[in-house]
């Protein structure tokens, strides 16, 4: 009897392991990548507005735009303060050039969200985009408040600084437009334009051995193939014959 009882309780046991083995390979099928773990929690979870969220993710990773769209949509229907989905939404919104559209997602998920950096960052490239250089400005100090090292955020904000200084200097502000070419350079010692810009404020401004300097420093930085190079050559000889020499004593 014993023996049987052994072999009975042998047999149950192998029975609820074989059973677990079995639940096992299941979920690791499920489990075996991102995609399918989050579908599989969508699916049994449907007002889990993080997996739809984190599905619509993996859905915009294989190529698949829209479905990415309708499970963040859905994520917002159920959680309409989840801002990963803002955020995701602005994303696609912005590199489908939809800018207003991006705009709004953006701010909600700052409203609603943490203060992240590459949002801010996104807001200062869509306003530059939309021609509001101020705000544009605005957006990209404050991302490099959160990353000072932020490099894209670092090169939008010099480049919206060179494009305030010319559009000054059309209006004939030479202070205002040297004033934001010299802010550029700050941010990037070798953007050309910047120097170009600065060497015509100068020049306007009647600093003539500055120009100078800064137009011969083009020159020694612009490549082979530079539309103006030439022009500036040009400045570098007219200030050359104009500008007096410097006084070297005996």
């Amino acid at each position: 009897m014993e023996n049987r009882s052994a072999v009975l309780f042998i047999i149950a046991a192998l029975t609820v392991i074989a059973a677990l083995s079995a639940f096992c390979v299941k979920r690791n099928s499920v489990w075996h990548d991102d995609f399918t773990l989050w579908k599989d929690v969508a699916t049994k979870g449907p007002y889990n507005s993080r997996a739809h969220s984190e599905l619509g993710r993996d859905y915009k990773k294989r190529g698949f735009i829209a479905e990415a769209i309708k499970e963040w949509e859905l994520a917002l229907r159920i959680n309409p303060y989840y801002s990963p989905s803002r955020s995701a939404l602005g994303i696609v919104y912005l590199e489908a050039g939809s800018l207003d559209e991006a705009e709004k997602e953006f701010l909600l998920a700052l409203e609603y969200g943490p203060d992240y950096a590459d949002i801010h960052a996104r807001l200062g490239y869509i306003y530059a985009k939309k021609g509001y250089p101020d705000r544009a400005i605005e957006e990209f100090t404050r991302a490099l408040r959160i990353e000072p090292f932020m490099e894209d955020a670092k090169a939008n904000l010099a480049a919206v600084y060179v494009e305030k200084g010319f559009l000054y200097g059309e209006k004939k502000d030479f202070i205002r437009a040297v004033d934001m070419f010299k802010k550029a350079l700050l941010i990037d010692k070798g953007r050309f334009a910047a120097i170009y810009g600065l060497a015509m404020g100068y020049e306007e401004l009647g600093l003539k051995d500055e120009a100078l300097a800064l137009w011969r420093e083009y020159l020694k930085k612009a490549s082979s193939g530079d539309p103006y190079a030439a022009t500036a050559q040009r400045h570098v000889e007219t200030l050359e014959r104009t500008s007096p020499p410097l006084y070297k004593g005996r």
